[in-house]
């Protein structure tokens, strides 16, 4: 499992329908492969109002597989905001195996 991970949003607060990068960074603890995948969700109510990922590594990442264990970890995240997106949300960023994340 990976801890908390980081991410700065641009813009800040996130627009509905328009393009929002999310900049998530971190040391990592454990070696980030090709498996593993950066997720965002939006959440209302604790439901799952939209969910996005793509891969933490690899040819189409700044950073090439695999990411050592104490290694920086840095990727670019660009998403459509939804929307349809309430008021309040939640939204959270997660670094992990697809069969390890809850949906």
């Amino acid at each position: 499992a990976f801890p908390k991970i980081e991410a700065v949003i641009t813009p800040d607060p996130p627009v509905r329908g328009q393009k929002e990068i999310f900049t998530v960074f971190g040391t990592v603890p454990a070696t980030i492969n090709q498996d593993n995948e950066v997720y965002l969700r939006f959440f209302s109510e604790g439901d799952v109002i939209a969910s996005f990922h793509i891969p933490a590594c690899g040819p189409n990442s700044l950073q090439q597989c695999p990411i050592n264990n104490g290694s920086f970890f840095i990727v670019p995240f660009s998403v459509q905001v939804p929307d349809y997106l309430p008021n309040p949300y939640d939204m959270m960023v997660q670094v992990g195996d697809p069969d390890h994340i809850p949906l």
